[in-house]
């Protein structure tokens, strides 16, 4: 009998695990705006990097679960973050996300986001 209580526990658990977690994912993900463009398409700017002012490459980077950023004068960011404060536009949290137009200086190593939308690409 125990073994039976502790399974419908079990499942209890993780069903409201994964509701929660395709709940905050949905949110997310409502926040993003995004574009579907050919490559053709992209309004390619030169940006120059502010610290050598050499033409940056430009591309398309994947934030990945999102960027999470703060002033410098609040409490910095944490492992245990929140995943609902990320910036919109930069959590690609579906299985096949939508990316960030970028631009990177290979001397610098920097890189430049642009947040205002995220594109999906069609290669034709």
């Amino acid at each position: 009998m125990d073994i039976t209580y502790l399974t419908i526990i079990a499942i209890l658990i993780t069903t409201i695990f994964t509701i929660v977690l395709l709940v905050l994912i949905r949110k997310i993900n409502k926040r993003n705006t995004v574009v579907k463009l050919k490559k053709s398409e992209i309004e390619w700017k030169e940006l120059k990097c502010p610290k050598c002012q050499k033409v940056m490459d430009t591309g398309f980077s994947l934030p990945g679960r999102g960027i999470i950023w703060r002033e410098k004068n609040e409490k910095k960011p944490g492992p245990f973050s929140n995943i609902g404060s990320v910036l919109e536009n930069t959590a690609g949290l579906n299985f096949l996300p939508a990316l960030n137009i970028s631009w990177r200086c290979t001397s610098c190593k920097l890189v430049i986001l642009d947040i205002s939308k995220m594109v999906k690409v069609n290669d034709a």
